[in-house]
């Protein structure tokens, strides 16, 4: 059975981290394959690298597919293989906490990649933006990107895609950590995560 993410999921700000976004023809890791990945590397609230590249999977992209994430054939004719692509943003990535949208859908996928080419997890600790969201912005009833972007006030695309949804991904991140400096919020977090993660079961 493919392990999701050997790494640590983490709820906390972190200065210098990945952003990550892939793009798939499905939504199953054993059957679907990877088209497109992005990442940005932010220090500091900057972005000094990029990483973006199109994959040419073993298989056509359905129609109703290139239809929806806006990537056909024709466009990853010539590129790389995801046995190409992977030790690249590896490198990339590596010893570097992620950050990402729903970013353990994007994990199991290439860590079935990475475990069927190399033998090997991807092995990052890691942040979901969403999962985050709602330990703070317990006022909302929709952790959708657009509904966090409008309640943040920031302007996104349509349909934004690779380096510009790594990019809506870094300002919603960003905000919502800017939310947890709030002395009150924080301190109601803390005592919460303290409750739930570090006292010790008791039979009741």
């Amino acid at each position: 059975m493919l392990q999701k993410h050997p790494g640590i999921e983490q709820k906390a700000y972190r200065h210098n981290y990945i952003v990550l976004d892939i793009e798939t023809t499905g939504l199953s890791p054993d059957k679907d394959e990877i088209v497109r990945i992005s990442a940005i590397r932010v220090e500091n609230e900057k972005e000094i690298d990029a990483f973006t590249s199109l994959v040419k999977p073993d298989n056509r992209i359905p129609q109703e597919v290139s239809k929806i994430i806006g990537i056909t054939d024709d466009m990853v004719s010539d590129s790389p293989s995801i046995e190409e692509i992977l030790p690249k943003l590896m490198k990339f990535t590596r010893h570097t906490v992620l950050v990402g949208y729903n970013i353990s859908f994007d994990l199991m996928f290439l860590n079935r990649a990475s475990k069927r080419y190399f033998d090997k997890y991807i092995g990052n600790n890691y942040i979901d933006v969403p999962e985050l969201a709602k330990e703070f912005l317990t006022d909302m009833k929709s952790f959708r990107p657009e509904n966090m972007a409008a309640h943040f006030g920031i302007e996104i695309e349509a349909s934004p895609q690779g380096l510009s949804e790594c990019r809506m991904t870094k300002s919603l991140y960003e905000n919502i950590c800017r939310e947890m400096s709030n002395g009150a919020l924080w301190e109601a977090f803390s005592a919460n995560y303290f409750r739930r993660f570090c006292l010790p079961d008791r039979a009741a």
